[in-house]
């Protein structure tokens, strides 16, 4: 282009576009479906103005629908609105070389004329925005250069081609000249804006950044809304950390207080055991004597309370030594009397009743019920034998009555010379020590006797047996025979 000896190159934006070119619009043109004419634009309004008059209507039909190409240089137009340029612009039309042909004269007029064409464009059925593209006459002066058209020599003309069918309707370069065209194929939509001649300014190149990068910054930065199924799950993870937080302090404050116990503890015995220290290390300092049940001082016109004092548990003080009457002075001499010190360690008890001994029905036992008890102790009890009866099942009548001193006999006739007692502990001797002196009291010998029963005779023969082979029933001897 060359306008005032000016040459303004055109601009060509891969991947992008230059924002410094343009003034920016709100239209967005949709891709038509059809790829053989998808930069389609409807036709919204034509007019022209010139020096001499203004508003001039060149659109003298409706719904045209224009394809913008780049590969063709003028503009196809319906018929009609040729018709209405060669009115408002007195261009002629050569059929030889359908072209409108500028001569000298006629181009000298629109010089002086400075006619404008106003192109308003939109889009229909989808939006009422618009778009308005203003071309000066110096868009139009063009020259043709043979062999174009079979021209024969460098001719000027006005790019404006009949378009005898829809499919021919196009706007061509010569639109371009004062048009900025920007197309995303990617997001299927363009632009058309008017160029910014502002000459000078820098350019500004813009990347046009493809919907798969941008979809993931897009969604990145959208706020998405929780499902139901999230909201429950993000509550019950809540609730269940909000629960172990609570039992976590709960654990810490409980760990404190058990702390604290132990140190009272561990404090306490280590100051149990420190006194115990200086109280074994101290040997000034007496014992205190326990008390004693036995209350000192009860007579005391004092009125206080007696001290308890448990009695000393001691042998008898006298060390009389009992000896038989048939012993000689050499063995009442070389027996030695041992005793035990005199200072005994003091026994204290509390005070306390002895129990009861059980009795058995309220008696005691005979003497042959002690031999059976003790029979049956500790030789068992035989399975064959009848039953025992327990002596509290006894009648009392049935105990035999005491021994008196006449119904014991001796067995021998001899008697000690000296008042020793049969009781009286004797020292065991051994064949050399035997004396004269010394008797011996002779059991008679046993003879198991046999025991009858006769057909009235049920009862048990009783310990208390008259002597063999005497005649005098008065005469018992004691036996645990039964």
């Amino acid at each position: 282009m060359d306008a005032d000896d000016q040459t303004i190159l055109g601009s060509l934006t891969l991947g992008g576009y230059d924002a410094s070119r343009i003034i920016p619009n709100n239209l967005t043109f949709v891709l038509a479906p059809n790829n053989e004419r998808d930069l389609a634009v409807d036709l919204i309004g034509l007019e022209a103005s010139t020096s001499t008059r203004t508003h001039i209507d060149l659109l003298r039909r409706g719904n045209v629908n224009l394809y913008i190409d780049t590969t063709i240089a003028e503009l196809y137009l319906p018929v009609e609105i040729c018709l209405a340029f060669e009115e408002a612009f007195g261009l002629q039309y050569d059929a030889a070389t359908d072209l409108y042909l500028v001569n000298n004269t006629l181009h000298q007029t629109l010089l002086a004329q400075n006619p404008t064409v106003k192109f308003i464009l939109g889009q229909k059925y989808r939006t009422d925005a618009t778009v308005q593209i203003t071309l000066p006459y110096a868009a139009f002066d063009l020259e043709a250069s043979p062999p174009y058209r079979g021209l024969t020599s460098q001719t000027r003309y006005f790019p404006l081609r009949r378009g005898n069918e829809t499919r021919q309707w196009v706007l061509g370069r010569t639109f371009l000249q004062e048009a900025y065209l920007t197309v995303d194929w990617e997001r299927q939509n363009f632009s058309v804006s008017a160029i910014d001649w502002t000459f000078g300014k820098a350019p500004d190149i813009l990347p046009i950044v493809s919907p798969k990068y941008g979809l993931i910054s897009r969604v990145a930065t959208k706020k998405k809304t929780l499902t139901s199924t999230a909201v429950i799950g993000i509550a019950v993870g809540a609730g269940f950390l909000f629960a172990l937080i609570v039992c976590g302090i709960g654990w810490w404050f409980w760990r404190r207080r058990h702390n604290r116990k132990l140190e009272a503890i561990k404090a306490k015995y280590e100051a149990e055991v420190a006194a115990a220290a200086a109280n074994k290390m101290d040997p000034s300092k007496p014992e205190e004597p326990p008390s004693s049940p036995i209350r000192e001082g009860e007579g005391e016109s004092s009125g206080a309370e007696g001290r308890m004092v448990f009695p000393k548990a001691e042998l008898p003080g006298s060390s009389t030594m009992h000896c038989e009457s048939n012993w000689s002075a050499r063995d009442k001499g070389a027996i030695t009397v041992n005793e035990a010190d005199g200072t005994e360690r003091q026994i204290y008890e509390m005070p306390g009743d002895m129990p009861v001994p059980q009795e058995a029905g309220g008696r005691e036992l005979s003497e042959k019920e002690s031999m059976v008890v003790r029979e049956r102790r500790y030789n068992g009890v035989d399975p064959t034998g009848g039953p025992d009866v327990p002596p509290t099942t006894q009648d009392g009548s049935c105990r035999p009555a005491p021994i008196s001193a006449l119904d014991v006999s001796m067995v021998s006739g001899r008697l000690p010379t000296d008042n020793s007692l049969p009781m009286t502990p004797r020292i065991p001797r051994n064949g050399a020590f035997l004396e004269v002196s010394d008797t011996f009291f002779l059991l008679p010998p046993y003879r198991a006797h046999e025991v009858r029963l006769g057909e009235a005779d049920d009862e048990a023969v009783s310990p208390i047996s008259p002597l063999e082979g005497s005649t005098d029933m008065s005469r018992r001897r004691f036996s645990y025979e039964s």
